[in-house]
């Protein structure tokens, strides 16, 4: 099947500077699904509390999920979509599923306590909406080389190809075609 991906990458302020510009962050990344249908917002710390928090404001808005179907996330393997589904669909999954979510990936475990709360807060989400207009998290992480290339098949299959709209939430240089010249000195 062909595709085409409309796509736009938006970079969040350093720390918690977004607070403070004139432009709601929030709206304009839920204005850009007009648009497009990926929406990259890349991270600059894996570990960024305020990112977590701003992450957590964005699909708290109910305009999210009145435009988004999916959130690409970097920390978790395809493997492990099923218990995702399960999970932030509202069952009750059993810690020991959950955990191999976090800890079969090319990711260090440190960063799973971030995406656990992200994860546990779509699930709060979904609990106030109708089963057809759940937001599904999408696990993006591939084991082994080839992570930006198992990434995208992960969104060309669960997203694109099924004409659906998806969040992706990766560190920031995975969003980008070219590594930016001031990193390669």
């Amino acid at each position: 099947m062909r595709w085409l991906a409309k796509v736009a990458l938006l970079w969040l302020p350093a720390s918690t500077g977004w607070a403070q510009t004139a432009i709601d962050p929030v709206r304009a990344i839920i204005a850009a699904f007009d648009r497009v249908n990926l929406v990259g917002l890349g991270e600059r710390n894996h570990l960024g509390v305020a990112e977590l928090e701003f992450r957590l404001r964005l699909i708290r808005e109910p305009a999210f999920a009145s435009k988004v179907n999916d959130i690409v996330i970097e920390f978790a393997n395809p493997i492990h979509q099923s218990v995702l589904d399960r999970f932030t669909d509202g069952e009750d999954v059993p810690p020991e599923q959950m955990d191999q979510v976090w800890t079969v990936t090319n990711q260090k475990s440190a960063y799973a306590p971030f995406y656990q709360e992200f994860v546990d807060g779509v699930r709060a989400v979904n609990t106030s909406l109708p089963p057809g207009r759940r937001l599904r998290v999408v696990a993006g992480d591939g084991s082994g080389s080839g992570r930006d290339q198992i990434a995208a098949d992960q969104i060309r299959r669960e997203v694109l190809d099924k004409n659906r709209k998806a969040l992706v939430v990766f560190g920031g240089l995975h969003l980008l075609r070219k590594r930016p010249e001031f990193l390669t000195k």
